[in-house]
């Protein structure tokens, strides 16, 4: 087992402000908080415990040990794509969550606060995907299928998914739909506003 080598998200910013906004969680030893290949809507910041995240299957297992400090499931969080790894409980845990309607409310109270978290974040997720032992788990992954799925949890993700719809139902298949905007090319779900969208890209076209 190895300790986590990356940044660790209270030597960067302040643990305390968070804490304002988000919800607390707690899990037992043994808990899963993440399985690899499923699709998140939040992450979470370990307050307290540790938690074993298991990049490769098989009996090889060489886990990694994150405890207070550490994110986990910012890699989907940030890209709608599926959790790359596997994360149980080690022993009795805390987090704090955070998801949408929590980073959205810290970016209109406490701007500055949104902008030390995101980009802290997205050095932290950087780092951990280049890490060998995840590179190498998403590659394997990557080589089972050529199909991607990512959940569509930003306006842009869902715009090419209602640009898809629009170019298979309205294009391909000539059909005609209520929800249609012809001038956008577009096929606008009234389900758009809440539910979850899943987006499914060819990598090798």
């Amino acid at each position: 087992m190895t300790g986590d080598s990356q940044d660790r998200l209270d030597e960067i910013i302040d643990i305390t402000l968070l804490e304002d906004f988000c919800s607390k969680a707690s899990f037992s030893s043994g808990d899963e908080l993440r399985r690899k290949g499923n699709h998140y809507r939040d992450m979470f910041l370990i307050i307290r415990g540790y938690a074993e995240v298991q990049l490769q299957q098989g009996e090889n297992k060489n886990p990694v040990l994150r405890g207070p400090g550490s994110t986990i499931g910012e890699i989907g969080f940030l890209n709608g794509c599926h959790a790359t790894a596997t994360v149980t409980a080690k022993d009795a845990i805390d987090v704090l969550i955070i998801n949408d309607s929590i980073l959205w409310k810290i970016e209109h109270e406490q701007p500055d606060l949104a902008i030390s978290l995101l980009r802290a974040l997205t050095r932290t997720s950087d780092k951990r995907v280049s890490f060998n032992a995840s590179l190498d788990a998403i590659q394997n992954d990557r080589k089972s299928s050529s199909v991607e799925i990512f959940l569509c949890r930003n306006g842009d993700r869902l715009h090419d998914a209602q640009r898809l719809r629009y170019r298979v139902y309205c294009e391909e298949l000539k059909r005609s739909s209520p929800y249609a905007d012809h001038s956008k090319r577009i096929i606008r779900d009234n389900l758009d506003d809440f539910g979850h969208t899943f987006l499914a890209v060819n990598k090798e076209v």
